[in-house]
């Protein structure tokens, strides 16, 4: 009886609201300071975060329990982790500081060992990526996004992709295109070789994030006008406009099986979306109250990852949100 219940409650619930389905907090940093970043490795054993500064710190928890496996701080002339990234493999990590450098790490052994300290030559290191095979860096900064190969330690491409700062860089999945977002409120499509493939136009603010969809044709970009737009990868076409976030669009993630958006904000909120409708599914209310940074699903589709203002690291059950969403549309 309490199972029918709960299920009634799913489905004529507008919005779920799960501010409670906690499986477990932990924090990036010693002090307060944000968590600008959390990624799960592919495997989805483990998750790695990136701090605010001074100093800035790169930790790793059990993506199980949510206990700390490994704690580093950055150098007192190095500032603040924007972005962080394991390999495919999970052999390697990344994390990119924010005034050009990018901090490579080996991660085959028991205890993560720092390889490198790649000094980009750009004024800002605010995204980065691997690409498939993990020998490939791609960074974005200011102006530029460069790939650096790591096999070789060079630089073997600097693209002038944008006006101003890039917040988003990253591979498409079939490794053929590399997609951008930036101060200048466009998004871009570019091929492997640096040429501009098409530009997505429409936001009126900083796009700070984009993401392909698992097949890459469909593009999800967020932006500071708080707003998420749908596009068709293949023709930049643009297919929805979704409103609903009273702040910043700070990241965006895609669920693996392409049925939800996941948005985090600086209105203190992460939200759900149905990727075909742009219809909000539900709302989590960020503990802390501020702003909300980063978001990511779990390899399941069930769980998800963020980070906020005040520290923390948050791993959240949303597996309530496909059973919503499979009652209302076979209720049509």
């Amino acid at each position: 009886m309490k199972k029918f219940f709960f299920l009634l409650a799913v489905l004529l619930t507008p919005n779920l609201i799960l501010s409670q389905s906690i499986i477990w907090l932990n924090y990036s940093h010693p002090q307060q300071r944000a968590t600008y970043d959390a990624s799960f490795s592919f495997d989805g054993t483990k998750v790695l975060t990136g701090s605010e500064c001074h100093e800035a710190h790169i930790r790793i928890f059990d993506a199980v329990n949510g206990n700390m496996l490994w704690d580093y701080q950055l150098d007192t002339t190095l500032y603040c982790v924007q972005g962080v990234k394991f390999s495919v493999g999970g052999t390697q990590f990344v994390a990119a500081e924010e005034t050009g450098n990018l901090l490579l790490f080996d991660y085959s052994g028991p205890v993560p060992a720092i390889v490198d300290t790649i000094v980009t030559g750009n004024a800002a290191a605010l995204s980065v990526d691997f690409d498939a095979a993990g020998n490939n860096l791609l960074i974005g900064g200011y102006n530029f996004y460069r790939i650096y190969n790591i096999p070789s330690k060079t630089f073997t491409a600097n693209v002038n992709a944008h006006t101003g700062l890039i917040w988003a860089a990253s591979y498409s999945h079939n490794g053929q295109w590399i997609l951008t977002g930036a101060t200048d409120d466009k998004a871009k499509i570019f091929n492997v070789s640096g040429g501009l493939v098409r530009t997505l136009t429409g936001h009126t603010g900083d796009v700070m994030t984009a993401k392909f969809s698992s097949n890459d044709s469909i593009i999800v970009t967020g932006s500071r006008d708080d707003k998420i737009k749908v596009w068709n990868s293949n023709t930049g076409a643009l297919i929805r406009t979704i409103s609903g976030h009273t702040g910043d669009v700070m990241r965006i993630d895609i669920s693996p099986d392409d049925r939800f958006i996941a948005s985090a904000s600086a209105d203190a909120t992460v939200r759900i979306w149905d990727l075909q409708t742009g219809t909000q599914l539900a709302s989590i209310a960020d503990t802390s109250g501020s702003f909300v940074y980063s978001v990511q699903w779990s390899n399941d589709g069930t769980k998800l990852l963020t980070g906020n203002g005040a520290t923390q690291v948050i791993l959240y059950d949303v597996s309530a949100v496909d059973r919503k969403s499979t009652r209302l549309n076979s209720s049509h």
